[in-house]
């Protein structure tokens, strides 16, 4: 059987398929996966249900944050007095890596800990408890409709009668999930046959979906019920899944003849007839379904709620525009308010208008994959933002990852002298591009990291891949700062293939007045030297010798804001 007719058969055996669809910030995760899972949540607890559901997705990072949205409008609308105040027993469980931020109604599992065997068990027997009355699932549009009210009197006499039927929200990588199953099927060591033929899951969300595997879609499907219900959301303008195959040498049948290699998202769009196949022909795909007999609902979103129209207009002209997406916001200018007024340097970033900025430097010596120009501008930053606000700090390369984690305090137990200034803790987050995708952030810093021209070149598939830019300037909701040396800025990719996605650099630069070809100034300008001192980077407080020895001083540098 081939995984084309594998998904197929599971597409003919659910109620319902709904996949929202959209670009950044507007709401797949906040405003519509959340509240679908809700929504069906309260529905099974209306009509006397029982209700199992799995959420997954490729990255811890977009299962939390998914799970504090959850979690927060659980909060929000449940209980007494509240929208929903009908007797309730939903629970939302968390298996697997524990959040740095644990919501206080969310029960977090570790399967390998034996202290967490009792919650397990616990877990285990209200996913095993079967109560349903047979009364069919909706879809979310239907809530509130015709479709409600056909709660007859027999769905509402078992409503009253087992107000408590559990209800279970699991939230938790593939991986973990599959192990988790491991643990709640019944019998001491169950083999992987008894672990598959379980039947545990009666909706299967998932998020991220561009970033999702096909044949790890179809792994977090074990256990799912007949007639259950998927969620899948996320956009195929972001990253894909981390692969890399030299087609032109296959010399036999491989995976274009399964489109295996897809994304769980862009298989979808395949199978609604989209093609989204282009390094590899169409032609080569073999599907023994009737492509136009699958019906699979798409929900496309347009409007972002995470950051204003300043990035919203940005990637609509560069990149939503070649779907025809009029991607806008719905907010006004963003502001952002530093915590202790802010040197020359910096004061138009922190100026409380600003919601865009670019730091440009000129360097008088190349850079690849880590670099200590950018490390000390981040740094000079941060030590500005308010220590209420959630920092992120996004680079393409692990080296220079693991560089600004030596030097800048990631949480609030961090020791404030890690780094080469006194910087003190605040939540922040470093990760690499693939890391950050699903994630949110008040304030984001992104470098560019490599400034070796040469480099660039060699690298541009990487460095100027459309979707891995687009998610890295769009996980702020207050303030994003971009800082990038001028040779990447004024890259000419020598393949033609690769000009229009570096010309998202050109479009932010000319946005923001950086470009020769604007008629426009820096809000600020002058030497790395000059940039250090106003910053507190003098005399005692900071190692100048190792700048003035590695030849990074003088470099220019360039402040221009949005």
């Amino acid at each position: 059987m081939t995984i084309c007719s594998s998904l197929s058969d599971l597409l003919r055996r659910l109620v319902r398929w709904t996949e929202p669809k959209g670009p950044p910030g507007t709401g797949k995760t906040a405003s519509t996966m959340a509240p679908s899972l809700l929504a069906r949540a309260c529905w099974a607890s209306l009509t006397g249900n029982s209700l199992n559901v799995l959420v997954t997705a490729p990255s811890n990072t977009a299962i939390d944050e998914l799970l504090e949205d959850t979690a927060e409008i659980l909060e929000e609308t449940t209980g007494d007095g509240r929208p929903f105040d009908h007797p309730t027993n939903i629970e939302l469980v968390r298996v697997g890596s524990k959040p740095s931020t644990l919501p206080d109604n969310v029960e977090y599992i570790d399967y390998n800990r034996d202290a967490h065997a009792g919650k397990v068990d616990r877990v285990a027997d209200r996913l095993q408890a079967n109560t349903h009355t047979g009364t069919q699932q909706i879809s979310l549009g239907e809530y509130g409709t015709a479709g409600a009210d056909e709660a007859d009197a027999e769905s509402a006499e078992a409503a009253e009668s087992d107000e408590d039927a559990p209800i279970t929200i699991v939230f938790t990588t593939i991986p973990s999930g599959w192990k988790f199953l491991e643990k709640i099927t019944p019998g001491s060591s169950p083999d992987s046959e008894e672990v598959v033929t379980q039947s545990v899951w009666d909706v299967l969300a998932a998020d991220e979906a561009s970033m999702l595997e096909i044949p790890d879609f179809l792994h977090a499907g074990t256990a799912f019920r007949p007639h259950g219900q998927v969620l899948v959301a996320g956009d195929h303008r972001q990253l894909p899944p981390v692969q890399k195959a030299d087609w032109d040498e296959v010399r036999r049948r491989d995976l274009r003849a399964t489109a295996a290699y897809l994304s769980t998202l862009d298989y979808l769009r395949l199978l609604r007839g989209t093609d989204v196949i282009e390094d590899a022909p169409l032609e080569g795909f073999e599907c023994d379904c009737d492509r136009e007999a699958v019906d699979l609902p798409l929900v496309q979103l347009e409007t972002t709620y995470r950051f204003d129209d300043r990035v919203a207009s940005l990637m609509e002209r560069t990149v939503y525009s070649k779907d025809g997406i009029p991607y806008e916001s719905a907010l006004d200018p963003a502001s952002y308010e530093p915590k202790t007024e802010p040197p020359e340097a910096v004061a138009p970033i922190f100026d409380g208008e600003t919601s865009v900025a670019l730091i440009t430097y000129d360097p008088k010596k190349p850079h690849q994959q880590s670099n200590p120009i950018e490390s000390i501008i981040t740094q000079s930053l941060i030590q500005y933002t308010s220590e209420e606000s959630t920092v992120g700090v996004v680079t393409p390369h692990n080296a220079h990852r693991g560089s600004l984690l030596s030097q800048i305090p990631t949480s609030k137990t961090d020791s404030p002298d890690k780094g080469w200034r006194e910087i003190s803790p605040r939540d922040t987050q470093i990760e690499t591009v693939n890391r950050f995708q699903g994630g949110e952030r008040d304030v984001m810093m992104l470098n560019g990291t490599v400034s070796d021209p040469s480099y660039i070149e060699a690298e541009s598939e990487f460095l100027l891949n459309e979707n891995r830019i687009n998610v890295s300037l769009t996980r702020h909701s207050k303030l994003l700062v971009v800082i990038v040396a001028e040779s990447i800025i004024g890259h000419m990719p020598s393949d033609p293939d690769l000009y229009d996605e570096a010309s998202i650099w050109k479009v932010l630069s000319s946005d923001l007045g950086e470009a020769p070809t604007v008629d426009d100034t820096a809000d600020w300008s002058d030497d790395l030297g000059e940039f250090l001192g106003q910053t507190g980077w003098t005399g005692e407080t900071v190692p100048t010798e190792p700048f003035v020895s590695e030849g990074l001083l003088p470099s220019s540098v360039s402040v221009y804001t949005l």
